[in-house]
């Protein structure tokens, strides 16, 4: 047989091995997306326990390399393991590690000293928290991106659940939330920084990459789900054209006025036909049809990301004491209880949510979820301080015995610094997979060993490349 016809053929199976999917719901893709999160604290309180090996690990290694090594195990292989084999019950997955670590804050402080004193509430209350760079956006940024890095090779393989892959045309998916999470989270820097003149000097890399990748998937023929933003388009030009609108866009009103002005004016148009326009079969004969998702997607995402700027201004407010971070924690909870009380009277009114339009209710989805889990991030953040706290007072100046809390884990830091070399590593790997090997038919213990070591290769790579620019 021609190999080009049974290259073809393969190519076809693949794309349809990963189309035409109508996702899941909402509650499930929040489930799925917290083991991340979750993670975090059961390393931070797993590590005193096994913080003595490190003297007879650093024979060997350095202080990074113990660190990573554990972090791997610890926080990046059971996120692989919970997306994939055992995605069979989300809930449970985030049940079981919350009861995990529960037993963990209150096992921990007995470990440094049996008689552990309890908190005294009051004192905590007052507890400094340094407001200069928040753990727990760190953990919420590199999580979203380690949890897209892991989803965007594991769709490629049948261990990953149909479930969590990218809905066709309307419905919530896992992969669905991936670039809407991207461009809430660059949003979170605020407005100072998002409309400042410095912005240019990352919005042209981005720009760049946009054209290497459109570049590299022609080239190489390389499978791709036109209806996902275009014949041309692709998420960087979506990235770049959305921070370069607000470097521009300098109005002397609020990000979240903005941000609902673009938004109705947005659904007014698509309700006046041009929703129906960009779902149909019309010809994609000149650039603006051929390319129509991520173009007038650009609306809804730029909504998004004004709103993110406002909430990032808002958690830019100084707050040094325990009970500041408390109150933001309340407020963001209460702002996560409206979104998700909102999705059904959105869907009754402007439709289910769709990542091709970026429509209303896709943009109070993404809205509801990001605060979710910068919730859930910052509830799971104050915890590891009360156990600080806790350790402080227990050892009251007994330095020689002190165990650290990390609650950044060195992993974590690494991708936030290197957000867009890890995204664009892990696409290129993605690549040289899907052209290496036969994905679809793979068997899942296959499957896992190149997952495994695809996240390995992936933590190593921006950790070596951290440890280069800021010398760790």
């Amino acid at each position: 047989m021609d190999p080009q016809i049974v290259e073809n053929s393969y190519r076809n199976v693949h794309l349809d091995f990963i189309s035409n999917k109508n996702g899941s719901n909402p509650s499930d893709i929040v489930f799925a997306s917290l083991p991340v999160s979750l993670m975090v604290p059961i390393l931070s309180l797993i590590l005193p326990f096994i913080y003595p090996l490190r003297y007879s690990f650093m024979k060997y290694s350095s202080r990074i390399v113990f660190h990573l090594s554990v972090e791997v195990i610890i926080i990046i292989i059971p996120v692989v393991l919970c997306t994939t084999i055992l995605a069979g019950n989300t809930f449970m997955n985030s049940l079981s590690l919350f009861i995990v670590i529960v037993t963990l804050f209150f096992v921990t402080p007995n470990f440094w000293k049996p008689s552990a004193r309890t908190v005294d509430w009051n004192q905590l209350w007052h507890y400094p928290i340094s407001d200069q760079r928040p753990s727990f956006i760190t953990n919420y940024r590199s999580g979203m991106s380690l949890a897209t890095a892991i989803s965007i090779l594991a769709v490629d393989f049948q261990i990953y659940p149909r479930r969590f892959v990218k809905t066709e045309t309307f419905g919530y998916s896992l992969m669905d939330v991936g670039v809407g999470a991207f461009i809430f989270a660059h949003g979170l820097l605020g407005s100072r920084i998002c409309h400042s003149k410095g912005q240019w000097s990352k919005i042209y890399p981005i720009i760049g990459l946009g054209f290497l990748r459109l570049l590299s998937v022609k080239s190489l023929d390389y499978h791709e789900h036109v209806s996902e933003y275009g014949v041309h388009w692709n998420f960087f030009f979506t990235l770049a054209l959305i921070k370069g609108i607000a470097a521009l866009l300098k109005l002397p009103i609020r990000p979240s006025v903005i941000s609902t002005l673009i938004l109705v004016l947005y659904e007014i148009i698509l309700k006046l036909g041009l929703q129906n326009w960009i779902l149909s079969d019309y010809p994609r004969n000149d650039f603006i049809s051929s390319n129509r998702e991520g173009i007038f997607s650009l609306f809804g995402y730029t909504s998004l990301y004004y709103t993110s700027m406002e909430i990032g201004d808002y958690m830019k407010k100084p707050r040094a004491l325990f009970q500041d971070w408390v109150g933001l924690l309340i407020q963001l909870l209460v702002l996560s209880i409206v979104g998700w009380n909102s999705l059904p009277y959105c869907e009754a009114i402007f439709g289910q949510p769709s990542r091709r339009l970026a429509n209303t209710t896709f943009c109070i989805w993404m809205l509801t979820y990001n605060t979710i889990l910068l919730s859930c991030c910052l509830t799971l953040d104050l915890l590891l301080v009360i156990v600080d706290y806790r350790r402080k007072r227990i050892l009251n100046g007994e330095t020689s015995n002190m165990k650290p809390i990390l609650r950044e884990p060195y992993s974590m830091q690494f991708i936030n610094r290197n957000g867009m070399f890890y995204f664009l590593l892990a696409n290129l790997l993605t690549g040289l997979v899907n052209l290496s090997f036969d994905t679809v038919n793979m068997n899942s213990y296959s499957a896992m060993t190149i997952l495994i070591g695809y996240v390995c290769l992936l933590s190593s790579s921006t950790a070596y490349l951290s440890a280069s620019i800021y010398g760790y």
